[in-house]
């Protein structure tokens, strides 16, 4: 089908209304992240750089949803059809399946080398790291360790060091399923570079302002019974404050750590 035995597709231009999305598709986006991406594609010399791939027995978008988005915003679509160039490929349901998951799957794709990110912007000094690169500030700061130079929202705080990489880790994974859904997808990218291991050998943990303090127990063993005591699961990491008061009105007596 392709140019060689590995190329398992073909370009074609197809109207829109041909193709449709996945329903099964499990990849999401931010309103920021969106906004980047729109910026991108409708800016004079970038476009969209790369077909949207699609399984021809389907028509089902198999790779590019986020993309297909964007076109369409741009294009007015579904008032307004239009011409599309995509990749068509021939995959069977389960293939497809496993296709758009894994072709959007960040464990299956390469890492940035820092240093040379370092370099490309030392070579192009109009090149902005977020505005033209997409990344955050505060991935900014993880990446090249200027966290005292970098501005975050009333929302965010980093400290260092806490615990070992693998704790840090699952500390900052714990923290963010405590805080809002909609903060913890907009820092989903952050908090994979931290897991990356950007120059700070992972001991980086995202808290939130005001909104936690820490208890340090000094063993497991005081820890678990302290947990047991205020009714929560003995390897919890996060309570909520209502616990205080509750101790405070004597609903729950912690005489017993004495």
């Amino acid at each position: 089908m392709g140019a060689n035995k590995y190329e398992n597709f073909e370009c074609r231009v197809v109207k829109r209304s041909e193709i449709h999305g996945a329903d099964y598709n499990p990849r999401t986006i931010t309103d920021e992240a969106l906004r980047k991406l729109k910026k991108w594609i409708k800016t004079e010399g970038r476009g969209l750089l790369a077909p949207i791939t699609v399984n021809r027995n389907t028509m089902s978008v198999v790779s590019g949803h986020q993309r297909l988005s964007v076109l369409d915003a741009l294009n007015k679509y579904p008032e307004k059809d239009y011409e599309i160039t995509v990749a068509l490929t021939e995959l069977d349901e389960k293939t497809e399946v496993e296709a758009n998951v894994f072709m959007n799957n960040k464990s299956a794709q390469g890492d940035f080398d820092f240093d040379m990110l370092a370099q490309i912007v030392e070579e192009f000094p109009d090149i902005s790291l977020t505005e033209d690169f997409g990344f955050d500030e505060s991935e900014v700061s993880l990446m090249f360790s200027e966290l005292d130079k970098v501005e975050f929202n009333d929302r965010d705080s980093i400290a260092v060091p806490m615990g070992e990489g693998a704790e840090a880790a699952e500390l900052v994974q714990q923290a963010r399923q405590f805080s809002e859904d909609d903060y913890r997808a907009s820092r989903r990218k952050e908090l994979e570079k931290i897991r990356a291991d950007s120059n700070t050998n992972g001991n980086v943990y995202l808290e939130k302002d005001d909104f936690t303090f820490t208890v340090v127990c000094i063993s497991n063993d005081e820890k678990h019974k302290l947990m047991r005591l205020l009714h929560e699961k003995e390897t919890e990491k996060f309570v909520k404050s209502n616990k205080l008061y509750d101790i405070y009105d004597h609903k729950i007596k912690l005489r017993e750590l004495s």
